[in-house]
């Protein structure tokens, strides 16, 4: 049985922190993209190396799309797409720039000697986005 395989070019539009655990060392992320309608995910992760929060997004986002388009034929499960994100290595980089915000704020948070601030930072934190 000969299968179309359909290219789904996915636009990440949006990301917005939505909150944060300094206790566990993690963020929750509000992601909006685009693939041919906009929607919203939530993705959570534990805050480390930039680059690599960059990739298992990706990774994980890239999952999510084609998991969209499996089909079960009783047997097997099997995938009738493959995802491209829209201008990738601009994607790329402005994520790793996003995440190493992130990164920095937090590290400061968890740096901070005393609690005065610590609310601001918290917010400043909670208030970080970006916007492709």
């Amino acid at each position: 049985m000969e299968q179309n395989i359909q290219t789904i070019i996915v636009t990440v539009k949006k990301l917005r922190v939505t909150s944060f655990s300094a206790a566990e060392n993690t963020v929750s992320i509000s992601v909006v993209l685009n693939d041919g309608k906009d929607r919203e995910l939530n993705w959570k992760s534990r805050i480390h190396e930039p680059r690599l929060m960059t990739a298992r997004m990706l990774n994980e986002l890239t999952a999510i799309e084609e998991g969209e388009y499996a089909e079960f034929d009783g047997e097997t499960l099997t995938t009738n797409a493959t995802m491209m994100f829209y201008e990738k290595a601009r994607t790329e980089a402005a994520l790793v720039d996003f995440f190493q915000t992130i990164y920095s704020k937090t590290k400061r948070i968890k740096n901070a000697k005393s609690s005065e601030g610590y609310l601001n930072m918290v917010s400043d934190l909670r208030r970080t986005e970006l916007v492709l």
